[in-house]
This record gives C-alpha cells, sequence and structure tokens, in this order.
C-alpha cells in the first residue's frame, strides 16, 4: 500500500512550474509517458509507441513492455494530461487520466527463449484487462476518481482516494491527511487467479494434509481480528471472507472515511497499515449468491 500511495503521487509529478497545458503533439505525448513513466514506475522499460492526438487526448495503440520478469502489450491506451510542460522543476500535475484496453501480461524466464515464446502465445490467447486510472490535483487536495481494473470474467478492482492539505512539493505527500479511501473487489475467480499462489507458497510449510494447515490459519486469522480495533461489523464482514477462503466469491468493500481526515503517516506505515487505517476501517463482504 506504500508503494501503491508513493506511485499515485508520483504518477502526478509533472517538470515545470508553468500554467497547466496539454501536449499539442504526438511527440510531446510521446514525452510526457515517457517521463512519468520512469519517475511512476522506473523499473518499466516502455517501447516508445506512435501517438496519435485526438481532441486534446493521446492515443496509441499496439503497446509493449517490460517489466520486472513480465513481458506487457496492450492494444490501446488513451491518455490525457493537464500541467506544465517545461522540464526544470516539480510540481502536482492538474490531471492525469491513462485508459488502458486489452492489457495482457506473461512470465519472462529470462534464461528460456522457447518458454517465454509459449508464454506469450498464451498471453495472447487470453482476454484482455481493462484499466481507467484518472488522478486530479487542486489547491492542495490529490482526488484519484477512479482507478478500475475489469478482468476476464466477473472480476473487477475499483477505486476511490481523496488526500487533503498537501504541499506544493509531490515528496511530501504522507505530511498530508487522507479524507477518504473506497476499494471493491469483485472476484469470481480473481483471488485464485492473482492472490492463491503467492499467499500459498509464503504461508503453507509443505505437510501432508494442507487443508487441516489451512483450516489452522484461518482459525489464527479469525482470532487475529479479534485483537485488533476494529468494529464487529467489520470483524464479522471478514470473518465471513476468512469463511470463504480459498475460495472466495462475492465482492468486498473497504472504506475509510473519519470524521476530520487522519494523518496519511497513521495510515501508511513501513510496516504495512497502520492504527489510523484499523480504527476507521469499514469493511463489507457479499457472497455471490
Amino acid at each position: 500500500m506504500r508503494r501503491f500511495a508513493g506511485a499515485l503521487c508520483v504518477a502526478l509529478l509533472a517538470p515545470g512550474s508553468l500554467a497547466a497545458q496539454s501536449p499539442e503533439s504526438p511527440e510531446a505525448c510521446g514525452a510526457l509517458v515517457e517521463t512519468l513513466g520512469a519517475q511512476a514506475l522506473p523499473e518499466l522499460i516502455l517501447e516508445a509507441p506512435d501517438f496519435r492526438l485526438e481532441e486534446g487526448v493521446c492515443v496509441a495503440e499496439d503497446l509493449f513492455a517490460l517489466f520486472d520478469n513480465m513481458r506487457l502489450t496492450a492494444e490501446a491506451m488513451r491518455f490525457r494530461y493537464e500541467g506544465p510542460l517545461e522540464f526544470s522543476a516539480t510540481r502536482y500535475a492538474d490531471l492525469v487520466e491513462i485508459e488502458l484496453t486489452g492489457l495482457r501480461f506473461a512470465v519472462r524466464t529470462g534464461f528460456s527463449p522457447d518458454m517465454d515464446y509459449v508464454f506469450a502465445a498464451q498471453a495472447r490467447a487470453r482476454e484482455g484487462i481493462d484499466a481507467l486510472l484518472s488522478v486530479s490535483y487542486d489547491a492542495g487536495r490529490v482526488t484519484l476518481d477512479p482507478l478500475r481494473i475489469d478482468f476476464p470474467g466477473e472480476n473487477a478492482i475499483e477505486a476511490r482516494l481523496a488526500m487533503t492539505d498537501l504541499s506544493d512539493d509531490p515528496l511530501q505527500a504522507l505530511d498530508g491527511r487522507l479524507e477518504r479511501l473506497e476499494l471493491s473487489i469483485l472476484s469470481n475467480g480473481l483471488f485464485e487467479e492473482f492472490a492463491l499462489f503467492p499467499l500459498a507458497t509464503m504461508l503453507l510449510t509443505d505437510q501432508d494434509d494442507p487443508e487441516a494447515e489451512v483450516a489452522r490459519l484461518k482459525d489464527e486469522g479469525r482470532a487475529a481480528l479479534a485483537s485488533l480495533p476494529l468494529t464487529p461489523q467489520t470483524v464479522a464482514a471478514l470473518e465471513a471472507l476468512i469463511h470463504d477462503l480459498p475460495n472466495p466469491a462475492g465482492t468486498l468493500s473497504l472504506i475509510l472515511a473519519p470524521e476530520g481526515g487522519v494523518a496519511i503517516r497513521d495510515v501508511i506505515t513501513p510496516f504495512g497499515p497502520g492504527e489510523g487505517f484499523l480504527t476507521g476501517l469499514e469493511a463489507r463482504y457479499e457472497p455471490a449468491e
């Protein structure tokens, strides 16, 4: 979560201190995407796409990128930007909006061209992922509305966020206050596809009875919930989610909207969510029928 918040703030970084502008040429589109990508995700290697302008929106098709051990492709990207275009200092951009359609990814082994070829072929056959990110800044307030990722099938992640009392220096974003955070996860196979394997690798210990070990871990999870500063309604929702593991199906909603806001440093700590997050957290879990 700390890395997500940092990337969100850095995504709004825009070199310069001039009045807000929008790119007026395909070359300007490419320069902005390269700069923002390098700042938000330094590990990302993006093959320079050919942009065109459509009513002030940068549009590119057939994108290709490398990120860590992943090969990424996208059918199209729409990029809207309002902010300074002069690269001399740092400040928030007024608006960054990115829409991706047909996003696909494949593992890169780094040692087997044959397997990399097979993984890439498998990725092309899958249904793509669509994503939308819209972040704006105005007078000390950052608004994420929304971040939405639509996965194949009935699977989606949607988030909204408002942060206030921010200075003009994006690198000091953690000194602001979190006004509202909403996160909704619709899973009908999403958990099993993306979270189950890494969690199993981290938590299971190759015992002869993995079902018994999972039952023990679920009991430990319920006991941990009882020790946290959560409302009874939130505890009940999370207990219902734990009950459905390892095959949860339905919608998990998390809402944090403390009166007067909460210091971002109390929400995001080096060790994960802080007490400021847990105290005001409201959770709902609606199992699929």
